[in-house]
């Protein structure tokens, strides 16, 4: 029963707790052109209830929505470009999530960040959850390992908000491996570490 509540809870705040074995986000079609054009093979551009999204997959569009609410607070202008927009998860009438391939023009440094993109305007909400969970010892390179992605900006005119992606595997994916034992713990120690805070 316990072993049952745990994976429970796990399911719940899985897209949280990052536990060294994260979300793995590959085989999606990546986009390399200016924008997503074929509502046949991308639904979420016909998605009604998620306007933006047409425009959070422009990659044109994206590039200053980014430069701005990534780097409007830090000293110097900095504009960043993107070589891949990739939908991830599209849940229709409801949310998606999308990844960002970039690039900062002036350093060449290269990331991915993901956007959670919602139908209900809640993106400054749960943003302030995400960083209020990771500055309560989540964060990255926590002394435990136990961390969630770093939350990075809200875009409050496209009900959406960025983190930073990070590598690894979800743990509902690891349980039925030849470790799986040690995931359930870990995934113990993670939900007891979230419950204290």
């Amino acid at each position: 029963e316990l072993i049952e509540a745990i994976l429970d809870g796990a399911s719940k705040i899985h897209d949280a707790i990052d536990c060294n074995a994260l979300t793995g986000l590959h085989g999606r079609p990546l986009i390399s052109s200016s924008h997503l054009t074929e509502s046949s093979d991308f639904p979420v551009l016909a998605d009604d209830a998620l306007p933006f999204a047409k425009l959070a997959t422009d990659s044109r569009e994206v590039c200053g929505v980014l430069s701005n609410c990534l780097y409007a607070s830090k000293r110097g202008a900095e504009t960043v470009s993107v070589a891949g927009v990739r939908v991830v998860i599209h849940m229709p009438g409801k949310r998606c999530l999308i990844e960002y391939d970039i690039e900062e023009e002036s350093t060449g440094r290269k990331h991915s960040l993901l956007a959670k993109l919602t139908r209900r305007p809640v993106a400054r909400r749960d943003y302030q959850i995400q960083q209020s969970v990771y500055t309560a010892g989540f964060e990255s390179g926590a002394a435990d390992g136990i961390s969630v992605p770093e939350p990075l900006a809200v875009v409050e005119e496209w009900n959406m908000w960025l983190q930073r992606k990070v590598a690894g595997r979800p743990a509902t994916e690891l349980l039925a491996g030849p470790n799986g034992h040690a995931v359930v713990e870990r995934v113990a120690e993670a939900l007891y570490k979230l419950h204290k805070h």
